[in-house]
């Protein structure tokens, strides 16, 4: 297996250039590929079980991981996949399409470990029957890589405007009640954009590797997404009390 992952950010920077980065939903996407890429790496070097090769394939799948969405945001002016496309499928047939994935490694084992991590990169859940364990491990480093950085960019980006609209909103009953039970939201419950903060708040449920969590409490990433919002007293009073349960259980996570 050979990387060359500075020919390969290369390649993505001119795939990408081909899109219009004035667009602030382009530029996102952009640096979120680089900065999950690196985080992927990140991960895969903590772990402390995989060779240099294997932790060059985890920064790879990173950076390739969300390509499907520059082209879904140039055809339907949305990220939402349940408006459009499902993101991770396009970018698998952007890698397919006239072998483009060969661009960045020619390996077909490695390809074929690569397009599994990414399909499964946005999905609820893994499919334990889908996958050998070395595409589970890759698919589980991935997933946990994109959520760190989405729930940084909660921090600042997602939702930017619409502050005060949000706040005034009540949280969806269900919504509740999956957070508080340490449940990742199913998204049939989001009913409105509050429901969408607490769906990212949830994230930290979702974690396959506990060295993540000292990382999401330096971050501050729970207290300073919630704190984004100017709240009715009633929505206050459910953030603080979901705040409070999401902090201790980090806090446990860390301590273990």
């Amino acid at each position: 297996m050979v990387i060359d992952i500075k020919k390969a950010e290369k390649e993505f920077k001119r795939y990408t250039g081909q899109f219009d980065k004035n667009m602030p939903t382009i530029d996102r996407k952009f640096y979120h590929g680089f900065r999950v890429a690196k985080l992927s790496e990140k991960i895969a070097r903590k772990l402390g079980t995989l060779s240099e090769e294997e932790i060059e394939l985890a920064r790879l799948i990173g950076l390739l991981h969300d390509i499907g969405r520059f082209e879904q945001w140039t055809r339907y002016q949305t990220f939402s996949d349940l408006k459009s496309i499902d993101h991770a499928a396009l970018g698998i047939a952007i890698l397919e399409q006239d072998e483009y994935i060969k661009n960045y490694v020619e390996d077909e084992d490695v390809i074929a470990i690569i397009k599994k991590a990414i399909y499964y990169h946005n999905k609820y859940a893994i499919e334990e029957s889908d996958v050998t364990e070395k595409e589970k491990l890759f698919c589980q480093i991935i997933r946990d890589a994109d959520k760190l950085d989405i729930m940084y960019e909660a921090t600042y980006a997602l939702w930017e405007g619409e502050e005060k609209v949000i706040g005034r909103q009540a949280i969806t009953p269900k919504v509740v009640e999956q957070v508080l039970d340490h449940s990742c939201i199913n998204r049939e419950t989001v009913k409105c954009k509050i429901d969408e903060v607490i769906t990212n708040v949830a994230f930290t449920y979702d974690f396959n590797f506990d060295i993540c969590y000292p990382w999401l409490k330096e971050g501050e990433y729970i207290n300073q997404t919630l704190d984004r919002f100017e709240y009715s007293e009633e929505t206050k009073a459910t953030v603080e009390k979901i705040r409070k349960e999401v902090n201790q259980f980090i806090e446990a996570k860390c301590k273990e």
